[in-house]
């Protein structure tokens, strides 16, 4: 049972930090390097935005040294997940139906596991676990499969109790795996999510009816999400121990939540009226604000949505610059 009320006791969160602004730069060809995911090292995964001639998409671990180059696919980005020991996970192929899930410490798995089929990695743990999907062609629909892998060979299929079409988004360092599911024969974008935890299936919403979504995991189990209302209206959440909170706001028409960390905050994207959208910053104590009202940005930025935040309360998103996309990082220094 779902509760929408408060949420469990959190570890102690400090007052919103300010933060350093820091951009990413570019890679080697000039495309700015977009980010997907942070560690708690400080590492970064980020793709190459440029159109490549090819239509090959080129991903990168930025570290203290640089851009390295870690893999490339065609169409999509070729990595989605980052492990707090490096370790990354993605998809590789040089077609939109050659695409096959990937891992650092694996290689192309897929394509040894379902050689016909696309699969694609979407995380990664420290002990190199690691989850996705496979898509199979069952002629009038494509059915997609989350699935586990655990020490380096194949583990399992995610099987929720209500079955159907599967998509694994998260797993964690305890071995909790975020996943979402919808009913065979509707549409795609209609989903529930559910938590495998310790090999029980628990469902994941939000605060209020809907179809609900998740979109990333926290170590402690804490999952985001957002919530597709039956009046087309969208909230964010966030979930802890059964429980949920809306992360509404009176500023937006929706909130689409993409990080979170273990002392829960939470980080993502606002939707605005005129179709704008803003990276945002939400904490139990402070509740959900503009994540640019705490850092001093250069002339001309936009900060358009968040997609990660580190345990070190580090954040990674995206911005815009004289109508051109740009990726950014930023260093919490003091608190408010």
């Amino acid at each position: 049972m779902i509760v929408a009320t408060s949420l469990p006791s959190a570890p102690s969160s400090r007052a919103l930090a300010h933060f350093t602004f820091v951009e990413l730069g570019s890679d080697a060809e000039g495309s700015p390097l977009l980010p997907i995911a942070i560690n708690d090292r400080g590492e970064i995964c980020a793709y190459a935005s440029g159109a490549h001639p090819s239509g090959i998409v080129r991903a990168y671990k930025v570290c203290r040294g640089g851009p390295i180059p870690v893999g490339a696919a065609f169409g999509q980005r070729p990595v989605a997940a980052l492990s707090n020991e490096g370790q990354v996970a993605g998809a590789a192929g040089n077609g939109p139906n050659a695409l096959r899930a990937w891992a650092s410490h694996l290689g192309t798995f897929g394509a040894v596991l379902w050689p016909t089929s696309v699969s694609v990695a979407r995380g990664i743990n420290s002990a190199g676990h690691v989850i996705g999907e496979v898509r199979f062609d069952a002629g009038h629909q494509t059915l997609s499969r989350a699935f586990l892998i655990t020490d380096g060979h194949w583990s399992e299929y995610l099987r929720p109790p209500g079955g159907g079409l599967t998509q694994a988004v998260a797993i964690n360092d305890r071995g909790d795996v975020l996943f979402n599911a919808s009913a065979l024969m509707t549409v795609r974008s209609e989903s529930d999510a559910w938590c495998l935890t310790r090999g029980e299936y628990v469902p994941v919403a939000g605060a209020a009816p809907g179809r609900s979504t998740a979109t990333a995991l926290a170590p402690d189990g804490t999952a985001v999400g957002h919530t597709v209302h039956a009046d087309g209206s969208t909230t964010g959440f966030v979930w802890r121990a059964g429980r949920a909170q809306g992360l509404g706001s009176d500023l937006t028409i929706a909130t689409y939540p993409s990080g979170v960390n273990d002392r829960g905050t939470v980080v993502g994207r606002l939707l605005h009226a005129n179709g704008s959208t803003e990276a945002f910053i939400w904490t139990a104590a402070q509740g959900l604000q503009p994540l640019a009202a705490f850092v001093s940005l250069p002339r001309g930025w936009h900060l358009a949505e968040a997609n990660g935040v580190n345990a070190n309360g580090e954040i990674i998103g995206i911005g815009t610059v004289q109508g051109r996309r740009r990726g950014f990082l930023l260093k919490p220094e003091t608190t408010l």
